[in-house]
């Protein structure tokens, strides 16, 4: 009992229980009697509001913090601060999980070192794997452009060869245009002559990392944490074309809601194609329907 409002449902439930009176009650628990009789003044119809949509935008992202539960209000054209939503969230015990921090490895990095400057500058790829109902493993590819975070290729099979990964990267190509470097580990899938060949052929750069040093590919690591806690995690694939919709789902989402905290919280595509949001921070009317919600940027061909 610690707040102003455990110590006063106390001491009501003191009085109903008939023990003492209202002064005896407050000196042991400890709370002035005007504080006791004084009552927090109700919500406004806009609190309400507020309290009400952030609610429902914490249960649709249970993996977002306060940080991004906030810029998601302001797209709607909510004026609220970091610290309210940081406070209301509290109050509805609302919080993320923290994750137990890995170990860092420590040792001296020799990869060759290529900070993007632009979009499709450099673009990083990995595998990730998961597993159906059934059992059965499923890979799924994932290209990440570094410099505006987008996910280019989100593409989940059975199992991956050289070839597919090839046709993989010329549809993400076709829609987007060519990047100039690509980096990788060093993968059977990445590391094949064909696809050396190819890349060669396209004059595609290779970046390839250290054997045993994931750090060295940050933004495709990060990404696949993400998309592990958000998506992976969440869902139970009853099949590969359950896999499928899912993930697309989360790619949609990922690149053109989700905020992102490298990028001074915008969405990627909002970076990869310079398309912004409105900026204006008009209060939403009160007789505005509560069902208008984001409705995310129509899927990019």
């Amino acid at each position: 009992m610690v707040s102003p409002l455990h110590r006063r449902n106390a001491i009501e439930h003191v009085l109903e229980l008939g023990m003492c009176s209202v002064r005896r009650a407050c000196e042991w628990l400890e709370l002035s009697r005007s504080a006791y009789y004084r009552r927090p003044k109700c919500r406004s119809d806009r609190e309400r509001l507020l309290l009400k949509r952030l609610l429902e935008l914490s249960h649709e992202h249970p993996t977002y913090g306060y940080r991004f539960i906030t810029q998601l209000l302001r797209r709607e054209g909510w004026e609220v601060s970091y610290k309210k939503v940081q406070r209301l969230r509290r109050k509805e015990g609302l919080g993320v999980v923290r994750r137990t921090p890995k170990k860092r490895r420590c040792g001296s990095s020799r990869g060759q070192k290529s900070r993007a400057t632009e979009a499709n500058d450099v673009w990083c790829w990995d595998f990730i794997h998961d597993v159906t109902e059934d059992g059965r493993s499923i890979r799924i590819l994932s290209v990440i452009d570094e410099y505006s975070r987008y996910c280019v290729v989100l593409e989940s099979r059975r199992s991956f060869t050289a070839k597919d990964v090839i046709k993989v990267l010329k549809k993400a190509i076709r829609r987007l245009g060519a990047p100039k470097r690509i980096r990788s580990d060093n993968g059977p899938e990445l590391i094949a002559q064909s696809i050396q060949r190819w890349l060669e052929a396209h004059k595609i750069n290779t970046v390839y990392i250290e054997p045993g040093c994931p750090w060295q590919n940050p933004f495709v690591e990060s990404f696949h944490s993400r998309f592990r806690d958000e998506c992976l995690n969440r869902e139970w694939f009853i099949n590969l074309l359950d896999a499928k919709v899912c993930i697309a789902d989360f790619q949609q989402t990922y690149n053109t809601i989700r905020p992102h905290s490298g990028i001074d919280y915008k969405s990627p595509v909002e970076i990869h194609f310079n398309q912004g949001f409105d900026s204006g921070r008009a209060t939403p009317s009160l007789h505005q329907s509560l069902a208008n919600t984001i409705q995310p940027l129509p899927m990019l061909t």
